[in-house]
């Protein structure tokens, strides 16, 4: 029931589209590729493989999501051992990679995704076991750190139907 099908040549772990969904992100085990997709064309052509990014090969590393804020920046959430997570960017026109968060002691991440304007990153994770949910916001600044933002609240999803 798709459109379009890609052949890969290992499991897809996650998949995300782009702010403007012209470009494609596939993450796999060991990389994740980026895929053009142009929707104005017609008919609609299948979507070009645009570049790849290997990931780090570390005997505990598990990739688990991956997110696009706006058109050229990657933002990937995986396993680095047994009770350690974190979460990496890739900005797709430098190819550099960077950890933007860690996860603490005894904190739990969850899952990430993108603010409805694609401004920042936001996070799931518990930060001890049997406490709530809480939510963190990343916020790349203009001097390339990153601003990290604890809310108490959910962030606001946008739907046809509710505020949510």
């Amino acid at each position: 029931m798709a459109h379009n099908e890609l052949t890969m040549d290992s499991n897809v772990v996650d998949v995300a589209f782009s702010k403007s969904g012209t470009r494609i992100a596939v993450l796999m085990d060991n990389h994740f590729s980026v895929f053009l997709w142009s929707l104005k064309a017609r008919p609609v052509v299948a979507p070009i493989l645009e570049s790849s990014y290997p990931l780090p090969d570390g005997p505990n590393s598990r990739p688990r999501q991956i997110v696009f804020l706006g058109e050229n920046e990657v933002y990937i959430l995986k396993n680095t051992g047994p009770d350690n997570a974190e979460i990496e960017r890739t900005t797709l026109e430098t190819r550099l990679t960077k950890t933007v968060h860690q996860s603490a002691n005894s904190e739990q991440l969850f899952s990430i995704f993108p603010a409805l304007s694609h401004e920042a990153l936001w996070f799931s994770h518990v930060t001890q076991p049997g406490k709530p949910i809480s939510y963190s916001s990343i916020t790349p600044q203009s001097n390339g750190e990153f601003a990290i933002t604890s809310s108490d609240q959910s962030p606001k999803a946008d739907t046809y139907w509710a505020e949510a």
